[in-house]
This record gives C-alpha cells, sequence and structure tokens, in this order.
C-alpha cells in the first residue's frame, strides 16, 4: 500500500456516505476468469486471421468468408500463393480452428452457468442481453439488489 492509497482509505472511512463494494465470490471470480480467457482466445484468433491476411491475396472481410477463401487459396496447387508460404500458412489456419473450438467448448460451459443462474436467466429474459452479457454482468455484479437503483446498476 503507497500514500495514495492510504489517503483513500481515511477518506472512505471518514465519509459516511460511501458504501463498501461487496466482496465477489469465488464462483464470480471463476467466471470474470472464464470471460477473460474467452477474450484473449478471441484475441489471438483475429491475430491469426490478420496474419494471414497480410500475406498480400486478395481476401474478402469478414472471418468466415475470408478464411473460406484463404482454404481454397491453400487447396489450389495452382493459385498465386508461393509455395514457400503454405506451410505457415496451414499452420495459422489450424490455430485459428482451434482458437474456433476452444471459444465455443468455453461458451457450452457459460451456457451450463447460465442455465443454473437465476440471476443470468433474468437476465437473458431482456431483450438485446445475450449470453456473454448476462453471465459478465452476473460475474462483475452479483447483487443488483446492492445498487439503490436501476440507474446507478446500469451506470456501473
Amino acid at each position: 500500500m503507497d500514500a495514495a492509497d492510504a489517503a483513500a482509505l481515511l477518506e472512505a472511512a471518514r465519509s459516511g456516505g460511501i458504501k463498501p463494494v461487496a466482496v465477489k465470490s469465488i464462483e464470480q471470480q471463476a467466471l470474470q476468469s472464464l470471460h477473460r480467457t474467452r477474450e484473449a482466445w478471441k484475441s489471438t484468433r483475429t491475430r491469426r486471421i490478420n496474419t494471414l491476411r497480410e500475406f498480400g491475396l486478395v481476401v474478402p472481410q469478414g472471418a468466415v468468408t475470408g478464411l473460406a477463401q484463404i482454404a481454397r487459396y491453400l487447396a489450389d496447387e495452382q493459385s498465386a500463393l508461393p509455395q514457400m508460404l503454405r506451410g505457415s500458412m496451414r499452420l495459422l489456419l489450424d490455430e485459428i480452428r482451434l482458437m474456433e473450438a476452444r471459444i465455443g467448448q468455453l461458451e457450452q460451459q457459460l451456457s451450463e452457468v447460465a442455465r443454473h443462474s437465476p440471476a443470468c436467466q433474468v437476465l437473458l429474459s431482456v431483450p438485446g442481453i445475450g449470453l456473454i452479457t448476462s453471465t459478465a454482468m452476473v460475474a462483475a455484479v452479483g447483487d443488483p439488489k446492492s445498487f439503490d437503483s436501476g440507474r446507478r446498476y446500469a451506470s456501473f
């Protein structure tokens, strides 16, 4: 702890209006870790796709169509793709597919969490809130009743 932390703690102790933050449960922390892992894998997948695009091929936008086009270039021995790049590109495609599989498995795990969580079920009933948002909100907040109003919850 440094001087700034100590000063903040003293100020919080002096002010009766500061409401303490609820401590996250082990389950909330684990759920947040799942979300961080998913984001890391998505980031890796995106970087690999961008690396494939840097090889100078004409590739349509969008991950699905772009990867399909790259796979066609690799399958076509007559394509303009240099032989020297084909091995590396195949490895990158394999890595992307692995990331997609891992993301899918993790999302299945999040689905199970959401299915057994009453808070997630309530959030999922709200139009526009899906699996990722509902589980992330439960991981970050836990009990929305800890907020004074819906406005405070929304601003969080």
